[in-house]
């Protein structure tokens, strides 16, 4: 008999997938540290690029989770992938129901800022998403849509505008996206304070954590 991991949950609908979960830490065990935030560009159109699987947590929910994979034609070492795809929409309450990534920015600009997300969706039941701030829904950038089966990038929302978030302060604060359709896939994140910036292609390198 081999053993290589063993899991308890409460949840009796829950089945790991792949490796499963990562380990628990030990009891009287200081955490993991943390990987080092995204730093604002100081230039005019303010970038912060973040690749999806360099997400500085990935937090579960219920039986859902962000799951490293891969698609054609994505940046970076891969792409986070809501599963499993049972057709769930979580258009409300997504803050305390749905699964999320968390990216740790050193902001250096305040104000409104322009949230671009390069993504994609297999059908009309796949592809939109959520984005928040500091563990927060935030109006104007939730219900992202605009995505097609291929990777591209979209700032649409449902609710007619572009996505945006506003910034009330400098120094460290997290962008949060949690799944609205699961089946959705994200690829790089882009925030701007300049409205006429358009990434391009696969979009600008992903700016280096401090």
């Amino acid at each position: 008999l081999f053993r290589s991991k063993v899991l308890v949950t409460t949840n009796l609908a829950y089945i790991p997938n792949g490796e499963g979960p990562t380990e628990s830490p030990l009891v009287g065990e200081p955490p993991p540290p943390s990987a080092p935030a995204y730093r604002q560009a100081t230039g005019g159109d303010g970038l912060v690029v973040m690749e999806a699987e360099n997400a500085h947590r990935n937090i579960p929910n219920g039986i859902h989770s962000w799951l490293l994979s891969a698609q054609a034609g994505q940046t970076g070492t891969g792409v986070f992938h809501v599963l499993p795809n049972t057709g769930i929409n979580q258009n409300t309450d997504y803050v305390t129901f749905s699964p999320h990534l968390d990216f740790d920015i050193e902001f250096v600009h305040t104000g409104v800022h322009y949230v671009w997300i390069r993504g994609s969706g297999a059908g009309g039941g796949d592809d939109s998403l959520h984005a928040g701030l500091d563990g927060q829904a935030v109006v104007s950038a939730d219900r992202m849509k605009g995505f097609g089966p291929s990777l591209d990038w979209s700032q649409a929302t449902m609710d007619g505008s572009v996505a945006t978030i506003i910034v009330t302060s400098t120094g460290l604060h997290t962008l949060n996206l949690w799944m609205r359709e699961d089946g959705f896939v994200v690829d790089k994140v882009v925030l701007t304070i300049n409205p006429t910036y358009i990434p391009i292609g696969t979009g600008p390198e992903e700016i280096p954590q401090n």
